[in-house]
């Protein structure tokens, strides 16, 4: 019963933003998502997270972080509602198209964050004509998680969740010389304690374990949102970086990426999914001091 009144709340919104159109819907949800989101719960996880990695960070400067995270998440859940409308070459900006025009096949790992819209780096792969095995992390309510895998076979071929036994759909991918793509900023289950943002977090290596099983290309992809003008109508910049090193072990190459996602967090924290609880902090820091 509580999965179904959760669902009827859901369904209603997004027939509310799909019915607005992908502008008008956007910004609704921003507006919404700035004056509600800092009143919900999981703001708390969001100021520990920042007073944590920012420390000396004043307590308006993270308010006004947390205010936009909210607006910018709301904006993305909208426009899961539109993914068709991006498939306009207007709506994305994308940099570092000749890594994909150089990889001698298909066959690649690719990796990002909960940065920007995400959902538009498979999106612009499929595209492009390669086929994408998307790993997701699944709704806790199996109504809403349907319509959320509706919404992003839209924008790859497949999608898989860690209840799929997800590691075997990743290795079936490759041996048929297709791609897969997966955030790995967040925790989906046991690992190794890496380095990021200066703590040491969980950290998912199977994608880096596979990309040496299967001697395949790592590549990072960071999503951007942007404001768009009418001289410069991209919503949204998608850039490739070259491959990884794989020449160490699984968790150097973790290392690695994990460096790499720092500093895309550290040049647009806004846009960062600080919700998620991320770290274990053994203690709160010490107070902020105002700036």
């Amino acid at each position: 019963m509580k999965h179904l009144t959760e669902y009827s709340g859901f369904f209603l919104i997004s027939r509310l933003f799909k019915f607005l159109g992908l502008k008008k819907a956007s910004a609704l949800a921003g507006f919404l998502g700035k004056n509600i989101g800092p009143y919900l719960p999981a703001t708390k996880t969001a100021r520990d997270n920042l007073s944590h990695i920012f420390p000396h960070m004043g307590p308006i400067a993270k308010e006004q972080i947390i205010s936009e995270v909210w607006e910018h998440w709301a904006k993305v859940a909208s426009e899961y509602c539109h993914l068709k409308s991006f498939f306009d070459d207007s709506l994305i900006e994308i940099r570092g198209a000749e890594i994909l025009e150089s990889l001698p096949c298909k066959k690649a790992i690719f990796f990002s964050a909960h940065l920007g819209h995400f959902q538009m780096i498979p999106l612009i792969l499929k595209k492009k004509g390669w086929p994408v095995l998307q790993l997701y992390r699944q709704a806790n309510n199996p109504f809403v998680d349907k319509d959320m895998r509706s919404f992003q076979k839209q924008a790859c071929h497949q999608v898989a969740s860690k209840s799929e036994n997800a590691v075997f759909k990743m290795i079936q991918a490759l041996k048929r010389q297709e791609s897969v793509f997966v955030l790995v900023d967040q925790r989906f289950g046991p690992g190794p304690q890496i380095p990021f943002m200066g703590y040491p977090a969980y950290t998912l290596t199977t994608p880096a374990e596979l990309c040496k099983r299967f001697d395949c290309p790592f590549i990072p992809v960071r999503s951007e949102r942007l404001n768009p003008t009418s001289q410069a109508p991209a919503w949204f910049r998608i850039t490739f970086y070259p491959p990884l090193s794989c020449q160490g072990n699984a968790e150097e190459i973790m290392i690695q990426a994990h460096e790499l996602m720092e500093q895309w967090i550290k040049d647009n924290p806004a846009q960062w999914f600080w919700v998620h609880k991320r770290w274990i902090f053994e203690k709160d820091p010490e107070e902020d001091i105002l700036f």
